[in-house]
């Protein structure tokens, strides 16, 4: 009897707690230098969030270990929805099976909030590449198993270079590169014959007819080259591969709180201003419930860590 009328106590005061939030400042965690488009989503974000709450939001960017060091700072704050992290796909369903000594818990440590954007992913090639479509390099791979080099930059791109190999029955071999400027010249000055990598990286320059994407990785084809198809229509069916943002605080936050926070990115990130400019930095708007980001963390880690297993993937 007692716990029941200490339970119904305090289901008001955690609401009323939730509609007088935020009561201080706002951080949000980028685990990238600035300037990023991750970073820029972020500004644009705080932005937003500052001028509905009446508070400052503040930007703080956190780089490290793949993610890690800005994972770890909201894993231990505190659980009021004063601390925000924008994670993305290896923050929370990748470094788990990368890391034997990670010190967080996606699951545990950190409550979804909301997907803000996926970032669609190419598969790309030097013009002088023989094969122009998905089954003609699936046929040159299988001919000549251990000698065509393939380059990636992020680890969700990597990962995806293992899964092709997998689904394809293919033995391309993997050259992982840092970053995406110096992805897009290697492939473009014949260093490596194959890419893949994010649309953005690669769409002025195939504008410019400096290299030729065969298909996206995605299930969906881009909304600014329709004609490119995806490489599950061009010969591996179910192949589906993007990166993606999202929002996410310190598990034991309450539901009221996550609620509102979902509901005003879901506000910011349906504005019109907001949506160009996703487009403008290479992503896709693609706001969701806080149950519906939970789903895609669960299987998105089903598959990176079978990905992860069956390749021996080792980070360095």
């Amino acid at each position: 009897m007692f716990l029941s009328a200490v339970l119904l106590a305090l289901g008001p005061a955690s609401a009323a707690f939730a509609q007088s939030y935020p009561t201080k400042p706002i951080r949000v965690l980028v685990p990238f230098p600035p300037g990023g488009p991750a970073d820029i989503l972020a500004r644009l974000i705080a932005q937003k969030l500052g001028e509905k709450f009446d508070r400052q939001v503040i930007v703080e960017n956190r780089p490290g270990a793949n993610t890690i060091v800005g994972a770890e700072m909201v894993a231990n704050a505190p659980a009021d929805g004063h601390t925000l992290l924008m994670a993305i796909d290896s923050t929370l369903s990748m470094n788990p099976s990368l890391y034997a000594k990670l010190r967080y818990d996606p699951i545990r440590d950190l409550a979804p909030v909301a997907l803000i954007a996926t970032v669609p992913l190419v598969l790309a090639a030097n013009n002088a590449f023989p094969p122009n479509t998905v089954q003609e390099v699936i046929a040159l791979a299988k001919a000549k198993p251990g000698e065509i080099n393939v380059g990636a930059g992020a680890i969700v791109s990597q990962l995806g270079s293992h899964l092709f190999n997998a689904m394809a029955g293919t033995k391309m071999v993997l050259v992982p590169y840092k970053g995406g400027n110096i992805i897009v010249a290697a492939v473009m000055g014949g260093e490596v014959p194959l890419i893949f990598t994010s649309a953005a990286q690669v769409l002025p320059a195939w504008r410019a007819g400096k290299l030729k994407i065969l298909a996206v990785m995605g299930s969906r084809r881009l909304p600014n080259a329709p004609e490119i198809s995806t490489i599950a229509e061009s010969g591996v069916p179910g192949y589906d591969v993007f990166a993606w943002q999202s929002i996410v605080v310190r598990a034991g936050t309450s539901q009221e709180i996550i609620a509102r926070l979902n509901a005003e990115l879901v506000r910011i990130m349906d504005l019109p201003e907001m949506r160009e400019r996703l487009l403008a930095l290479g992503l896709d708007p693609a706001v969701s419930t806080p149950g519906e980001l939970a789903a895609l963390i669960r299987a998105e880690t089903a598959k990176w860590s079978k990905v992860i297993r069956d390749s021996n993937f080792k980070v360095d």
